[in-house]
């Protein structure tokens, strides 16, 4: 059995409960064989951290800009899709953050939970698609 379902959001952080609730519910609907409860909390976690720096850093808290989110579940993999308006980010490793910052965390957090992290740029959309094995 397999899952896809995907919709868009405006760059608003009330949206963040809403794709929390998502992954829960998308977890609870393939069960435990397809969608463990120990990728809930990754996966969740990953998914608002992504579209979070969205908000804030691709759109610049411009909340009439979209944010397209992607959730498939397949074959032992769940991947997550975030598609927004900025320039993208780089690839070089990200490094731990030191203890005390504030802010800065959001991309080390996304690479430490999932499996395989991909951005790509594309006539100026900017795709980060996040894989979770299981």
């Amino acid at each position: 059995m397999s899952f896809r379902c995907a919709f868009t959001i405006r760059s608003d952080t009330r949206y963040l409960s809403l794709l929390r609730k998502w992954i829960e519910a998308a977890a609870t609907l393939m069960g435990e064989s397809a969608f463990p409860r120990r990728a809930v909390i990754p996966c969740s976690l990953a998914l608002i951290e992504a579209v979070d720096n969205a908000i804030f850093h691709a759109h610049a808290r411009r909340a009439h800009l979209p944010i397209e989110v992607g959730l498939a579940v397949s074959r032992g993999v769940i991947e997550i899709d975030i598609v927004d308006q900025g320039t993208g980010i780089d690839h070089t490793p990200v490094c731990q953050p030191e203890a005390m910052v504030t802010h800065g965390r959001g991309l080390f957090l996304i690479h430490e939970l999932m499996h395989d992290v991909q951005s790509h740029k594309d006539r100026g959309r900017h795709r980060l698609h996040m894989t979770y094995r299981l």
